[in-house]
């Protein structure tokens, strides 16, 4: 495992805990996408990626409750605590996986699905197509990410400084279809965008720790303390704090 995927693992491990009482963004992006996989699919076999600690695990598993569910996680305290949320049964397995590097058979998942855990991804291509290859013939690829305009509130307060905010540069709806793989149509694909208030710019920052999403883009220089003090500043000026997320979802149907 690269020294990167490390990291991850590291962040999401460590926020395990503090994660559920933060997420309250990825908590209704993942209920209204299990509601979205139900419109198109009836699987009996679904394997999720990035199950964090099981917002999507349990829509899912409420929508299909006579399918087979095995939820991973590059984090393995993320696992645990998603079988803790959900319990034992037998169709429910739990599993530490790399997404990129997936750990099954080809062809025997009628569904694979995450949400919000594609942006994290080194190789997004090499990674749906690997997913992909997990589907049987008419299965669903289906994913939430993140778009290109999430925190622009950050970005643009760190450009009038003339500072990099040191946020991933995430696609647009069009760049992501870029990564479909080969053999998939798009079934459904939309985007939207949500924002979270904060009181302040630090409890923005302190909620992105909480859920283990504070690493800087993977190639930029990590802002010095001044250059963050600044940034806050900047945004705190603005006389309320908002955090936009843009979202997008894709739903891409193996027709081969």
């Amino acid at each position: 495992m690269s020294e990167r995927k490390q990291q991850i693992a590291r962040h999401f491990g460590a926020a395990a805990p503090t994660y559920d009482h933060a997420a309250r963004i990825q908590a209704r992006i993942a209920e209204a996408f299990a509601g979205e996989i139900a419109a198109h699919v009836q699987p009996e076999r679904m394997l999720e990626f990035g199950c964090g600690t099981g917002n999507l695990s349990a829509a899912i598993a409420a929508q299909f409750p006579d399918a087979d569910l095995i939820a991973t996680d590059l984090a393995p305290a993320m696992a645990v605590s998603c079988r803790k949320r959900l319990g034992r049964s037998a169709r429910l397995a739990y599993a530490a996986m790399d997404a990129e590097l997936p750990a099954f058979a080809p062809r025997q998942f009628d569904l694979v699905c995450g949400s919000l855990a594609a942006q994290w991804f080194a190789d997004p291509h090499h990674a749906f197509t690997a997913l992909g290859a997990l589907l049987r013939p008419g299965g669903v690829l289906a994913l939430t990410t993140l778009g290109a305009d999430t925190f622009r509130e950050w970005r643009a307060a760190a450009a009038l400084l003339g500072l990099n905010a040191a946020i991933p540069a995430y696609p647009s709806l069009s760049q992501l279809d870029w990564q479909r793989p080969p053999g998939f149509l798009v079934e459904a694909a939309r985007e939207q965008r949500l924002w979270d208030e904060h009181p302040s710019a630090l409890d923005f920052l302190q909620s992105l720790r909480r859920i283990g999403a504070d690493l800087p883009a993977d190639d930029a220089r990590p802002l010095s303390p001044g250059a963050l003090r600044r940034i806050l500043r900047q945004v705190d000026a603005q006389g309320h704090v908002n955090a936009t997320y843009h979202v997008l979802t894709v739903l891409w149907r193996r027709v081969g």
